[in-house]
């Protein structure tokens, strides 16, 4: 709220909040708990584990002041528009092309950029929607996820933005990926060289993996977005586990109970 009042107002507004905070919770609004500030930190695990690149944040302004901001007209949407539509076209009519033919440690190189460079573009995507909306990026860097090398961006500051602002950050990583497909096809047909086409082949096949809503990727929260539900898994999980298990032994003790089955009769 200070945040907030400071970027319309650009003044201090402590003692407002503080008083307000106070009122609200004497009121029964809100109530005060004690935390542990270590909890509110992403907890590594296995399977995620992250390594922060400091200042990355002044790295993605640069880049969006430099040409991202480029991106956002609607002659841009058009480009992109032709480009995913004929990627999409030239993918179904092209017939598989083989890699690693040589087993070379230049084919294996390629192959690491093969992963690198679409999750790079799928996730500076994420950055400048994000920035474009005038919202903040948190901090990003390098990651394994799933023992994949990934990078991720933490653009959990859109939560201050409108649900529509919040959507177009969340798909346009998928956006990306059929721009960076549709590209490399395009590449591809243009060069010969099979180390275009696999990457136009990851960019499709993380789209696919992408529209999975059960995971907690790109598609989960555009239908979050969608339903303006927060935290929408969690609350599933609580739902199928907790209370939907609740309502089938109600329903059954209600229709084993001749006595709960009669009408009122007033």
């Amino acid at each position: 709220i200070s945040h907030l009042f400071y970027k319309q107002y650009k003044k201090v507004a402590v003692d407002h909040v503080y008083k307000l905070v106070e009122n609200l919770s004497a009121k029964g609004f809100i109530e005060n708990v004690e935390y542990d500030e270590k909890k509110l930190k992403f907890k590594q695990t296995p399977l995620q584990i992250r390594f922060p690149i400091k200042n990355i944040d002044k790295l993605f302004i640069v880049l969006y002041k430099l040409f991202g901001k480029y991106f956002y007209n609607k002659a841009c949407y058009f480009i992109i528009s032709l480009i995913a539509i004929a990627g999409i076209l030239l993918f179904i009519f092209t017939p598989p092309v083989p890699f690693l033919m040589k087993k070379n440690v230049l084919e294996y190189s390629f192959v690491f950029l093969i992963i690198i460079i679409p999750v790079f573009i799928h996730e500076l995507s994420h950055v400048f929607t994000c920035l474009h909306y005038g919202r903040e990026v948190k901090d990003g860097g390098f990651m394994f996820y799933m023992l994949l090398p990934v990078f991720y961006v933490n653009t959990s500051d859109m939560w201050m933005a409108d649900r529509k602002a919040r959507f177009w950050v969340d798909i346009s990583g998928m956006i990306a990926d059929l721009v960076t497909g549709g590209l490399s096809l395009i590449l591809y047909y243009i060069f010969k060289n099979s180390f275009w086409y696999a990457i136009s082949s990851l960019a499709y096949i993380r789209i696919i993996m992408n529209l999975n809503p059960l995971l907690k990727w790109d598609a989960y929260y555009c239908l979050m977005d969608i339903m303006n539900i927060y935290n929408l898994r969690g609350r599933s999980f609580k739902f199928l586990f907790n209370h939907f298990p609740r309502i089938i032994i109600r329903k059954i003790k209600i229709k084993s109970d001749p006595i709960t089955r009669c009408p009122a009769i007033i």
